[in-house]
């Protein structure tokens, strides 16, 4: 089965106006939701084959925090293309997969992000849904079940979602929001 996950990078820090959108750093919140994120993978035995992620701070930062808290041990490829990406230009980044690689975690900005989220989930509950078209909010994971197909072939309406996970949730003690 191949699983597709899409991460929001978690809340950043505005405090420093000399800082270009790029450099921005995660604040205290930020790290606080990536790192329940990390401990939530975790506790679910995830297993991933690859991260792809945006260079930009914020989600580097969040990559590193996710990963520490989760104990996963998972190459990570950093792409300057995923830096506020369009859909179409994430679609085409996931199209350049490894066929073997099985789950797949993608994570980057909204508003890219959320489209891209609304755009492959075809089925699934209905208030898992109803929440992802509402918002997709710093730090939330989508969790999308591909079925059979690669990750490389994903298609618009293909996936299930699985799950949504939203920080402030995992924070009060619940996986949903």
């Amino acid at each position: 089965m191949h699983r597709l996950y899409l991460l929001r990078h978690a809340k950043s820090d505005w405090s420093n106006i000399r800082l270009s959108d790029f450099d921005r750093p995660l604040n205290a919140r930020g790290r606080r939701s990536a790192d329940a994120v990390g401990q939530y993978l975790a506790q679910g035995a995830y297993a991933l084959d690859l991260i792809i992620s945006s260079s930009a701070q914020r989600t580097r930062e969040t990559v590193a925090r996710v990963l520490e808290a989760s104990g996963l041990d998972v190459p990570v490829r950093f792409d300057d293309g995923l830096y506020l990406a369009a859909p179409q230009t994430l679609l085409d980044i996931l199209a350049e997969v490894a066929a073997d690689a099985e789950h797949v975690m993608l994570v980057g900005h909204n508003p890219g992000m959320h489209a891209l989220g609304m755009m492959l989930a075809g089925s699934g509950d209905r208030e898992l849904l109803d929440d992802l078209h509402a918002k997709f909010p710093t730090g939330a994971l989508l969790d999308l079940d591909l079925g059979g197909l690669p990750v490389s072939d994903i298609r618009p309406g293909a996936a299930t979602v699985r799950r949504f996970i939203k920080p402030k949730a995992l924070l009060r003690g619940t996986d949903q929001a």
